[in-house]
């Protein structure tokens, strides 16, 4: 997995050409790293990836861990947890509010949502 490098500024004073050079040379390495299909999601976003279970009973509530609020929310991946084989035939989307630290997924419009439709649900969360 790979983050972005933390440095941000130099400062002045015993710098050298090679130490200059060196730093230069491991920034660069670490950006190329990290930008060559190596930056993951999960370190590099404000925000949270979160798998809820679905049953049909509204609304599914869960802690907000950021220090801001969600500005979106996504459905990334889906799959059936009552062990049938019925494949989604439409898309749909998640609507969900917050309010004092929490989130609450309140209706997923396109997805079956009764109580013998059992699913897991990946969140992708996003700060703005």
């Amino acid at each position: 997995m790979a983050r972005l490098p933390p440095l941000k500024k130099l400062h002045p004073g015993n710098i050298t050409l090679e130490k200059l050079t060196r730093l230069f040379n491991q920034f660069f390495n670490d950006i190329i790293y990290s930008l060559n299909r190596r930056l993951t999601v999960s370190e590099n976003m404000d925000g949270e990836i979160r798998v809820i279970e679905l049953d049909g009973n509204f609304p599914v509530t869960f802690t907000w861990t950021r220090p801001s609020p969600p500005t979106a929310i996504w459905p990334a991946k889906i799959e059936r947890s009552d062990k049938t084989a019925t494949a989604l035939s439409a898309g749909f989307v998640v609507e969900w509010k917050y309010e004092n630290g929490r989130v609450s997924i309140i209706n997923t419009p396109g997805l079956t949502s009764s109580s013998s439709d059992k699913y897991k649900l990946t969140l992708i969360s996003l700060v703005g």
